[in-house]
């Protein structure tokens, strides 16, 4: 099930616009490390990477400690029959579900720092996002966008959802 929901969520339908939160993630790292281009950059626009720096490693730590503690129980009988029927192991599980759950918040957080930011810093991100790319320094090879585009790729499959819920009732 994980597998196929990997499959088809996070890689196929709406996985391919889930680039845009390690693009995202790639220029908050180069934010961070690079004093120049910190300089260039409105104090708006660094204060808002680090408070997304920051939320993420905050909601990282709690999320990380339970993905252990589940880790290290034995598996079900259902997850051994989905790990043989899909020729996967359960460490590759994890490796999975820790990439989805990393992305999860990185638009989380993304979503709620965004929100606060006014049009004109929306639009120096933008900037930044796009003189980066242009470098060839964030690997969005000309297709930057921000990060949670992809949750209106679900919308016809949640749309068809409710259809056949409310035939069902």
């Amino acid at each position: 099930m994980l597998v196929r929901w990997a499959d088809s969520i996070y890689i196929g339908g709406g996985g391919s616009n889930r680039v845009s939160e390690w693009v995202w993630s790639l220029v908050e790292v180069k934010v961070r490390e690079e004093a120049t281009l910190r300089e260039q950059l409105s104090t708006g626009i660094v204060d808002f990477f680090n408070r997304l720096r920051q939320k993420q490693i905050e909601i990282w730590a709690g999320v990380e400690e339970k993905l252990e503690v589940q880790s290290s129980k034995p598996a079900s009988a259902w997850d051994l029959v989905a790990q043989s029927m899909a020729d996967t192991s359960r460490d590759s599980d994890l490796t999975k579900i820790k990439l989805i759950v990393r992305q999860n918040i990185a638009a989380f957080c993304w979503e709620q720092e965004a929100a606060s930011l006014g049009i004109e810093e929306l639009r120096e991100l933008y900037r930044l996002g796009q003189t980066l790319d242009s470098k060839g320094e964030v690997g969005a090879q000309g297709n930057i966008g921000f990060p949670c585009g992809w949750r209106f790729f679900l919308l016809p499959f949640f749309r068809r959802i409710l259809v056949a819920w409310r035939r069902s009732v």
